[in-house]
């Protein structure tokens, strides 16, 4: 393989795929393929994370693919939702490609992610704006937009498994 040989690359990551998880139809370069993926084991989701996101990346930046890239990082997401990165990717494709449903799924998810209300609450209106203009779908924007005014109420406090990754705050403990 010579250097900047990028589909030679990335015929090595679907083959590092197919050694992680074993046979499956179709090739990482087919969008359908990646779509029908189906990784169980948690133990291989992190490897398979990683190789789909080198994929995904190449795609993206070296081999001018965006419809592919988008899709390699929507499956990322979907084996780790928590992966803000692979969802700002996804959201900058999604923009790009004009999937204004996935953008606006995208966007709440973020939005869920995210520590600080006013983070959140930009995310849930940016997803909300689109699903009444891109997408006609008033019903989607209202509980989004719900959402975002409700933030810093009990309701959308930041989820009790994300309280561990806040920052310390001296203050709590002078108490």
């Amino acid at each position: 393989m010579r250097l900047g040989d990028w589909n030679s690359y990335f015929e090595c990551l679907d083959e590092e795929i197919r050694l992680l998880i074993g046979p499956f139809e179709g090739r990482l370069s087919n969008e359908t393929a990646v779509r029908q993926l189906d990784i169980e084991s948690e133990e291989l989701k992190p490897a398979a994370v990683e190789i789909m996101s080198d994929a995904a990346f190449i795609a993206q930046s070296e081999m001018d693919k965006p419809e592919l890239a988008h899709c390699l990082w929507t499956k990322v997401t979907e084996l780790t939702p928590e992966q803000v990165e692979a969802l700002q990717k996804r959201i900058e494709l999604a923009r790009q490609l004009n999937r204004y449903e996935d953008l606006a799924n995208a966007l709440e998810t973020v939005g869920e992610l995210l520590l600080e209300p006013e983070n959140r609450k930009e995310k849930f209106e940016e997803a909300a704006q689109i699903w009444v203009e891109k997408l006609q779908n008033k019903t989607e924007a209202e509980r989004l937009r719900q959402r975002a005014q409700n933030m810093g109420e009990p309701d959308e406090q930041i989820p009790d498994d994300k309280q561990a990754s806040q920052p310390f705050s001296p203050e709590e403990d002078e108490e």
